[in-house]
């Protein structure tokens, strides 16, 4: 059903409340009519496909029945507390529907199990890991592939758009595209140690990028002039020229949607000294081929009832996120995702307090001659203090 379906049917109570809530209840004959019709309304509802709109309903129905038999200020109170139901209502019900039901279907327990033990795999066993990153991911705490969709963003950036040279601004997080016309070592004054620096050149100007901690051979074997790169970074201005320093960079091959470029671009906190582009490539991986595991185990009328994505389509919008999120998107996914750990966490400590209930305890009927036995037994005199503490603890 549509949301202006569900306003409609929503306005079918909530005007005529307000009406008798600004008439103070002052026409009997009124009243009684449009509570009729409210008591109606409610009745007819209790099929509607919503969850919200039929627990409303239902509340509302309660309430009204006992309606008439109510004094003046508890009448007023009632209508104050259904309109104040139907605003909540309309808020939850104006904000975007992401439950569907066919991402929540039901799993048999060897089915989860299956999941299970797919989530459980090694990190190790991923494509792209491999043992000596596994170890860097290990010292992270990142053991299972569970704990790598676990592994989220801090922050994303746009790389979507390519800025001319000649219109980046100091202060700016820009992608461009170039030419190489320039790359190798540099020494500055001042400074005692090298610097690797590229001069990148697309026609509109030149940008200088440098690199003040680099693998010499690696760069160098990278890059070479004369190259295109697509390169993305924070512009700095020095001395009247543009720099990036530390940029990421890729030789460019005719496609601007590689991982790095020409997307949304997840960042993620350090592990080791991998490169972004490395845990980028990593997590593109393990979603693509993987994601299907992390199924819903959560009820789907709680699901529904919650608004919740399941957790496989969660984790791709925060990882591989087809427009730059906001905080507040950002934080609604990471809390669908906290919200069944927490779910279960609750309900085996319930589990573990009711078999706990069911346990028998351990019954102490009165004194016992073992006390006197193990109080002959100590090697020492006891002090009258602790005599008198004793004798009281047996009278209790």
């Amino acid at each position: 059903m549509t949301l202006e379906k569900n306003n409609t049917l929503l306005r079918a109570i909530d005007r005529p409340l307000r009406f008798l809530q600004e008439s103070q209840l002052s026409n009997p004959a009124f009243v009684k009519n449009l509570v009729s019709h409210v008591q109606k309304t409610c009745e007819s509802a209790k099929s509607h496909p919503s969850t919200k709109i039929r627990v409303l309903f239902a509340d509302v129905g309660q309430w009204f029945d006992q309606f008439f038999a109510q004094d003046m200020e508890q009448k007023k109170e009632t209508i104050s507390k259904v309109l104040t139901r139907i605003d909540q209502v309309e808020e939850d019900l104006s904000q975007p529907v992401l439950f569907q039901s066919d991402d929540h279907p039901i799993y048999t327990i060897d089915q989860i199990r299956e999941k299970q033990k797919e989530l459980d795999k090694r990190v190790q066993f991923v494509k792209g890991v491999g043992p000596v990153i596994a170890e860097k991911f290990l010292k992270a705490r990142v053991l299972t592939l569970a704990d790598l969709f676990s592994f989220l963003p801090t922050r994303y950036e746009d790389r979507k758009t390519i800025v001319s040279i000649g219109q980046l601004q100091d202060g700016q997080h820009a992608t461009i595209l170039g030419e190489i016309c320039f790359q190798g070592m540099s020494y500055y004054k001042g400074l005692r140690r090298r610097v690797f620096e590229m001069v990148v050149d697309d026609s509109s100007g030149q940008i200088k990028l440098k690199w003040f901690q680099f693998h010499y051979q690696s760069l160098e074997k990278k890059v070479k002039r004369g190259a295109k790169v697509i390169v993305s970074g924070k512009v700095k201005r020095y001395r009247n020229q543009m720099e990036m320093h530390h940029p990421d960079f890729e030789i460019f091959s005719g496609e601007k949607d590689a991982l790095s470029f020409g997307r949304i671009i997840p960042i993620y906190r350090e592990i080791g000294n991998l490169y972004q582009k490395t845990l980028r490539k990593i997590m593109f991986e393990a979603t693509t081929r993987e994601l299907s595991s992390k199924v819903c185990l959560l009820p789907p009328d709680i699901c529904e009832k919650m608004n919740f994505l399941p957790p496989w389509k969660a984790l791709q919008k925060l990882h591989l996120p087809e427009v730059l999120p906001t905080e507040d998107q950002k934080a609604l996914w990471e809390r669908h995702l906290a919200f069944e750990e927490l779910f279960f966490y609750t309900f085996a400590l319930l589990h573990r307090k009711i078999h706990q209930k069911r346990m028998p305890g351990i019954a102490f009927d009165g004194p016992s001659p073992r006390s006197d036995i193990l109080i002959g037994s100590l090697p020492f005199e006891l002090t009258d203090a602790q005599k008198e503490f004793l004798g009281r603890f047996k009278r209790i």
